[in-house]
Parts: C-alpha cells; structure tokens; sequence
C-alpha cells in the first residue's frame, strides 16, 4: 500500500504508541474503510492475511475496534481521538512499570559494574581541537557523582565562552542539582574572565580561586578518571587535542598537584574585590596629584 508522507508520520507516531509496522498499516486501513472484513484490511494495508486475525484480536483487547459476527466477520474502528488515548494510556503503563522495575535494574547492572572496576585498566579517549575538547571532554563535569577538581587557564575559559554555552548551563545544573563538590581554579589574572566565570557558577556547593601559577588545563572527576591537554609546542596560545584517561596512578598524581595549587590559590570574589580596592586608591592617588598640581 503507498501511503503519503502524512500517513507515514502518523504510522511512525503509532508505532512510538506501542504498535507493529504490521499492526499501524491495519489500523490506518482500517480508519480509511470504517467498517471492512480481515480480506479487505489485507488487500488495502498490505499485512500478510497470516498476521490479520492475530492483530485484529489485539485490536479487540486494545479496545480499538469492534466486530460484527458475521461471515465474514467485519470490523469496525472506534472514533480515533478515543483509540488513541486508549493507545497513549496503556504506553503509559508500560512506562510505570519499566520505572518501578529501573531501580532493581540498576542494582543488579551496578553491582557488575563495581566487580569490573576492582580490576579496571587503563583506558584513554583523545579528541582535537578546543570545541571537542569543551563540548565532548569538559562537558563530562555533567556526569560526575561526588566531585570536580579543575584548573582552567584564560584559552580554555575563552574557549568556554564560544564553544560551551549549552555545556556550562548542563555543568552547573548538574552540580547544584546533585550537590556535587566542585572546586574550580582559574589560571588567570583577567578579571571579566573571573567575572565571566564568577556568574556563571552560583552556588555555593562550587568554590573558586584564583593562581598566577600557569599550567596546561586539567580536571580530576571523582578521583577515577582526569582530563589533561596537549598544548601546541610551537604556540604561545592554542592546543592540539585533549585526553580523557582512566588511570589511578595519574588520577592520584593530578589530584595532589590540584591540592598544592589550591592551598596556595586566592578566592576569586576576594580577588576581584582587592583589584576593585586597587584601582579605588590609584585613581584618589591620581586625582589628588591632579589637584595638588594645578593648586601649585
């Protein structure tokens, strides 16, 4: 049977309801027709006449259709608008039950999952260039499950800025949502960088400081696996890719760096105020030399 792109959408939207291939095409000629027998139905949809009665039987459990018992039997479809909610509830349980039958799921897949990791090996995914690295590596902060250790220098935060809208709002939903502790130090003196990062983070589960200690960027997520990157040996500003690495020796090694540079890392909000006092005294300094010399 050729049916237009119309009824194709509809037959693609039934089946998401719960319907066969089989089963759409015999429901839509069943609504063309009204009222037709299994013979008709066959010829018009094109479903094998072996898989007729069987369908036309679901139909009846579905309370989609009604019979006439004659021979031969005809079938009448009900008023759509009802069929399909009939259709929609009874997805509606299915998904009910798959939520109350998840969680025992989860356990049983879970305690797999732990058995395989007490043996875990080492495992790496590369990506190039600094968009991959932000919307398929940073984007990870997304999936964490009880912390985020990160250095960022002013590429990546600048890279964050054109690459990584929808990534950051996911990353920070992520984190107050679920109380992740999220601990982020900035590589940079730039204060509408800070800033920039400052309103994106507001929560208080996410601390921020900041270091005039430069390194490449890095990230520790739930002290199992890191993020590193390769930067260009031949440029002052750019990388080459980035690495996301399962490996306990270098988490361990990453994560104690990540310690050292945070005890001896500033507050940003503290940063921000001290370089806001700064420039308060220089410009009353500068005024003052002003009038001093004009008085003279």
């Amino acid at each position: 049977m050729q049916i237009s792109q119309e009824l194709q959408d509809d037959a693609n939207m039934l089946e998401t309801l719960g319907l066969t291939k089989n089963e759409s095409k015999a429901y839509l000629s069943l609504i063309s027709s009204g009222v037709a027998d299994a013979r008709t139905i066959c010829q018009e949809s094109g479903v094998p006449s072996s898989k007729i009665y069987g369908i036309l039987e679901k139909f009846k459990l579905l309370g989609l259709i009604e019979s006439q018992n004659t021979k031969p039997a005809k079938f009448r479809v009900i008023e759509p608008s009802q069929g399909l909610q009939k259709l929609l509830r009874n997805k509606e349980k299915e998904v009910m039950k798959i939520k109350e039958d998840l969680p025992f799921m989860e356990n049983h897949l879970n305690s797999i999952y732990s058995e395989y990791k007490k043996d875990e090996k080492a495992f790496f995914n590369m990506e190039f260039g600094m968009k991959k690295f932000i919307q398929n590596h940073v984007s990870k902060l997304s999936e964490t499950k009880t912390e985020n250790c990160s250095y960022l220098e002013t590429n990546c935060i600048k890279g964050l800025k054109v690459y990584g809208s929808e990534v950051k709002n996911k990353i920070a939903h992520h984190i107050i949502k679920n109380d992740i502790k999220s601990r982020f130090i900035l590589g940079t003196t730039n204060k509408n960088l800070i800033k920039y990062f400052l309103d994106i983070v507001e929560s208080t589960e996410i601390q921020i400081r900041i270091t005039k200690q430069l390194h490449s960027p890095f990230h520790v997520l739930d002290n199992e696996s890191t993020i590193t990157v390769v930067d260009n040996p031949l440029a002052d500003k750019g990388q080459i890719a980035s690495i996301y690495t399962i490996n306990n020796e270098l988490t361990k090694t990453l994560k104690e760096g990540f310690e050292d540079l945070w005890k001896s890392a500033i507050d940003a909000k503290q940063y921000i105020n001290k370089n806001k006092k700064q420039t308060k005294r220089i410009i009353q300094r500068y005024s003052y030399e002003r009038k001093s010399h004009h008085s003279g």
